[in-house]
């Protein structure tokens, strides 16, 4: 009878879905499994809670070959550093289950950074609706930057795009600011009537304040496509070279004179070839790696966590097995 493999299980649990990978000792990937949202800030604990269980269930039951019980289980989800950094409903389930391994838990940005590197030392910036920085040294967190949600902090990010957007113009029809492409397509966005009349204002910046006071503040990010789609434009222009200057602001409070890594670009505001990215990349140069899937992060922490090789080699390893996995 074949020795089971040792194995342990990468998760990435996201507020939209929860995936997991069962991988043996060597990075190879076995099974991956998909379910449900797996935050607990947006989903609700107990949806939360549900979703990783069967995601790890699943990842397991459906192993090709007989595998041992995984010795590990990382957990990458957004929240838990601030959370404590664990979740013991979570871990309450998985013993329930049947689930006798460590549970690490371990950021969501940690997972973005080792799905593109497996240096144990760089830093990392996420540029979503959001922006985090966070410097890695050794393989887990050692500082981090903004972060701090879109009231106080998220610097360049898509809200902070959006923002800016709206208010460029609102300056524009109140003559405040430069005429700009902007006014057009923003409007282009609002099928809303206006709840307000001062005859003495233009009607669409009544529209404007209607629209945006309607909705959670942070809903304004949908306006930041918008510097994109007007072409040749000085205003969005300037947006957008702002946005990277505060992007790479948010680096250089990570990385200091003695961190000379890779430096990982996650999120759709820095994607490649966006032109907040470019900007980016082209300031930081050849340090620039960008986050790919975070499944393979979750997985190669796994890996780092059971103590075993994880180095670049490895994770292209898992990268292919996923590719290849159903």
């Amino acid at each position: 009878m074949a020795t089971p493999l040792r194995t342990v299980i990468g998760v990435d649990a996201g507020g939209t879905g929860t995936r997991a990978v069962l991988l043996d000792h060597t990075g190879r990937a076995l099974s991956l499994a998909r379910t449900g949202p797996g935050n607990p800030t947006s989903a609700g604990l107990d949806l939360a809670v549900t979703n990783i269980v069967a995601a790890c269930t699943g990842a397991f039951t459906a192993a090709p070959e007989p595998v041992a019980q995984p010795d590990v289980i990382a957990l990458c989800m957004a929240g838990v550093i601030a959370a404590g950094g664990r979740v013991p409903e979570v871990e309450a389930a998985l013993v329930e289950a049947g689930f006798g391994a460590t549970v690490a838990f371990k950021g969501d940005v940690l997972a973005a950074y080792f799905s593109a590197t497996a240096d144990p030392d760089g830093a990392v910036v996420i540029v979503g609706t959001g922006a985090t920085g966070a410097r890695i040294r050794d393989g887990e967190f050692e500082a981090m930057s903004d972060g701090l949600g879109w009231l106080i902090g998220d610097e360049g990010s898509g809200f902070w795009i959006g923002q800016q957007v709206v208010r460029a113009v609102c300056a524009a029809l109140d003559g405040r600011g430069p005429d700009t492409a902007l006014v057009d397509a923003l409007m282009g966005l609002i099928d809303i009537e206006p709840q307000l009349s001062q005859p003495w204002r233009d009607e669409r910046l009544m529209r404007i304040l209607t629209w945006a006071y309607a909705r959670r503040p942070v809903e304004l990010s949908v306006a930041a496509r918008l510097v994109t789609e007007v072409g040749d434009d000085p205003v969005a222009a300037g947006i957008v070279a702002e946005a990277a200057a505060r992007v790479v602001t948010n680096v250089g409070s990570v990385t200091g004179a003695d961190t000379d890594g890779p430096i990982v670009l996650g999120g759709s505001v820095v994607a490649p070839g966006s032109p907040v990215g470019r900007l980016v990349a082209a300031e930081l140069g050849e340090r620039v790696r960008h986050a790919r899937d975070g499944i393979a992060g979750a997985a190669l922490v796994a890996l780092r966590e059971l103590g075993v090789r994880a180095d670049a080699e490895v994770l292209a390893r898992i990268s292919t097995g996923l590719a290849a996995l159903p």
